[in-house]
């Protein structure tokens, strides 16, 4: 489940009261059989109405919030035709992508008076159906004005306003039926069902639930005046959760949930990848539609397709955030955002959710000012959908090997590909003194007391660095630590003899614990603040050796990835050593 938000519950329940799930006049929905609107008139109707069904979206811009409105057709969504006495469904039928409509009936003289009747469930494709239901499990409709059987061939058009209750769940539809085209253009059709839930009573935000939700598995919405917040029209909040909702289909998905901002940069690395994904799903629907059909966008050609837009209930602007140039404090809560900053409240490290969701953008998107046009989501979409389905922890080590894995990349696309990386500072590159310090025969040298702490990466499976340094005393402790443990790095270090064989000693984390597979609650209640608990801050996973030397000479550091890593840590990642003695 991929929380947004948190707020007070009061006063939720009177909100879903007052809302209902009708609209225009008419009562409630129910399910009903989709057929093709061309092949739903009888031969021997009677009466056939037809027209073209649409709602009112709401036009944003990440400076002023919602400033137009626009038109759009209701795609592929239910509609039926209504007896109007007695309300039995006479014909039933589905509109097209433009939003027509075709309903034909036999009345043999029985009925006077109908109204057609669009209702908040949607069929894409023959195999993928998507819903908008309140939490009483009933859909949204919206229904046309009585319509008297006077001639042989009528006409009912309707416009669903924003001030209309249903024109809400018209657009989450709207929006969900653009992610799965986006999702068919990438992969081809798979039979999928989403059921999206709106209002959500749940103050903690619009999210997605797989297990043991409210009302059943699917995405639950925000509606929430009293927080000032309402997200039935954030395209880009949908987006985010559709895309999680799409990872758990056709990906895997292993995030443990729980708090997370965009400024935290130690996350658990499963949460860091799946929020990441869900940052940069929106830009990458939005950068596809505006090759398609750049109609179907909502948001302001002013507006950059890789900005994040979450507004509130007057369309203020609560959070925007561009994917691509993450630095900015002008817009919404400045607390949200990426800063200057390099190491402490940047967007920076494969632990970071936005440095995450920034690779993504610039793997797809490229540079065009630098001559580098990325490489498309195809890519992407083939390392998430095929080399990450069976890989535990899903993470961006896991993607980066998917990635490399996918196909001989040339030199000069690991280099683009490096420099996208290693602009978050993820270090999937080699360090100042690689290759030498791979073998103890040629490891780097560290002077004691005169040395700066070394700056050392891990970037490749089974990668070590050697570190070789000289004791001169037999009556002083030295001591070798690894500190400043960046991108889910947790490091094992082992001290060799002069003769470059024999183990001396070996440490894997500093407090001596061995994290295999998790960290406990009790280890992580001190890395715990308001935005989660963070296993990869401080220096929870580094190592650390104190040892009396019996002669003087030249000794040997090995340092590794631990094989008992927690699954919040990484494969790989970027740490410091240093050898001191008093």
């Amino acid at each position: 489940m991929s929380m947004r938000k948190r707020y007070s519950l009061l006063c939720v329940l009177i909100v879903v009261a007052a809302l209902g799930c009708s609209g225009g006049g008419g009562g409630g929905a129910s399910d009903v059989p989709n057929t093709d609107p061309t092949s739903t008139v009888p031969t021997n109707a009677t009466f056939t109405i037809s027209g073209t069904v649409q709602y009112e979206d709401k036009i944003y811009d990440d400076e002023n919030g919602f400033v137009a409105t626009a038109l759009k057709a209701i795609r592929y969504a239910d509609v039926e035709l209504v007896d109007t006495a007695t309300s039995i469904v006479l014909s039933a039928a589905q509109t097209n992508r433009n939003g027509f409509y075709s309903l034909g009936i036999n009345t043999a003289g029985t009925v006077t008076t109908v109204y057609v009747r669009i209702i908040s469930s949607a069929t894409p494709t023959a195999s993928q159906q998507i819903a908008v239901k309140n939490l009483s499990g009933n859909l949204y409709s919206y229904r046309s004005a009585d319509i008297s059987l006077a001639a042989s061939s009528l006409t009912s058009n309707m416009t669903v306003s924003t001030s209309n209750t249903a024109g809400g769940a018209f657009n989450i539809l709207d929006v969900m039926t653009n992610g799965f085209e986006f999702v068919d253009d990438l992969a081809g059709v798979t039979p999928l069902t989403l059921t999206n839930y709106w209002p959500n009573i749940d103050p903690g935000g619009t999210f997605y639930c797989k297990e043991l939700c409210p009302q059943g598995t699917g995405i639950y919405v925000l509606y929430y005046p009293l927080g000032n917040d309402s997200d039935e029209y954030d395209d880009d909040v949908l987006y985010h959760e559709f895309g999680h909702f799409i990872a758990a289909q056709y990906s895997k998905d292993d995030s443990p949930g729980g708090a997370h901002s965009f400024s935290s940069n130690d996350l658990d690395m499963r949460l860091s990848w799946s929020e990441g994904w869900g940052d940069f799903f929106p830009g990458a629907v939005k950068y596809w539609l505006n090759a398609t059909n750049p109609a179907l966008l909502s948001s302001s050609p002013t507006t950059s397709l890789s900005a994040y837009v979450d507004l509130g209930l007057g369309g203020q602007v609560l959070i925007a955030l561009n994917i691509s140039t993450p630095e900015w404090t002008s817009k919404g809560n400045p607390s949200n955002y990426c800063t200057a900053n390099p190491i402490s409240t940047s967007c920076n490290f494969s632990t970071n959710e936005i440095a995450v969701a920034k690779t993504l953008w610039d793997l797809m998107a490229g540079d065009p000012g630098a001559g580098f046009t990325g490489y498309g989501m195809q890519p992407i979409w083939d390392v998430v959908h095929t080399q990450l389905t069976t890989t535990t922890p899903v993470n961006l080590d896991a993607f980066r090997d998917g990635w490399l894995a996918l196909q001989s990349w040339s030199a000069g696309d690991l280099l683009n590909i490096n420099n996208i990386y290693s602009e978050r500072l993820i270090r999937y590159s080699a360090d100042l003194y690689e290759p030498a310090d791979d073998n103890i025969s040629t490891a780097s040298t560290y002077t004691v007391g005169v040395s700066a702490a070394q700056d050392h990466t891990l970037f490749v499976a089974n990668d070590v660095d050697f570190v070789s340094f000289l004791v001169t005393s037999t009556s002083q402790t030295y001591t070798i630590t690894t500190s400043n443990l960046r991108n889910g790095a947790d490091t094992v270090t082992e001290l060799y003899d002069m003769d470059q064989v024999t183990l001396l000693a070996s440490n894997d984390n500093q407090n001596n614990k061995i994290y295999s597979g998790i960290i406990t609650p009790s280890d992580r209640l001190p890395l715990c603040d308001a935005f989660g608990c963070h296993e990869n801050k401080t220096d929870i996973l580094g190592s650390s050796i104190s040892y009396i030397f019996a002669s003087t000479g030249t000794y040997y550091v090995k340092i590794s990835s631990s094989s008992n890593r927690p699954v919040s840590s990484g494969r790989y990642g970027s740490y410091k050593i240093s050898i001191t003695s008093p």
